[in-house]
């Protein structure tokens, strides 16, 4: 199977009866590569993206404000991640698999041990209890 190296274009077919996006790009051979998603998968990546970004945004107003703290960033709750390698060879990360909400990301294997690393150390300091400003 190709996989794209740059994605320059995208039509909309019906395809066995089904509607579907056509991503039109090329592969690391310069060849041209057609990928066909159906438009409910396509709605579903775009609903569950905006889902995310509304609720970022709906906790912003709940945190306080105070200067240089992580107060100020709205975050979003997972209930259940998933971990594997991706086709290109990267760390993927599924947060909320199968739910509405999914979320994934892939990230390169080097940073990816960073990150455990210090996921490790930040659990190590979690209490549990709210940060109290001095």
């Amino acid at each position: 199977m190709s996989k794209f190296k740059k994605i320059h274009s995208c039509e909309w077919q019906i395809i066995e009866g089904i509607l579907c996006a056509i991503f039109v790009g090329k592969d690391g051979s310069r060849r041209e590569v057609r990928v066909a998603v159906p438009a409910a998968a396509v709605m579903t990546t775009i609903a569950s993206d905006a889902r995310r970004r509304l609720a970022a945004q709906a906790k912003q107003g709940d945190h306080d404000s105070t200067t240089g703290t992580w107060n100020q960033v709205g975050f979003l709750r997972a209930d259940n991640i998933e971990l594997g390698i991706t086709d290109d060879n990267k760390v993927g990360l599924i947060l909320d698999p199968g739910e509405q909400t999914e979320f994934a990301l892939s990230i390169e294997p080097q940073l990816a041990r960073e990150l455990g690393v210090r996921l490790v150390e930040i659990a190590g300091q979690a209490t549990g209890e709210l940060p109290t400003v001095n």
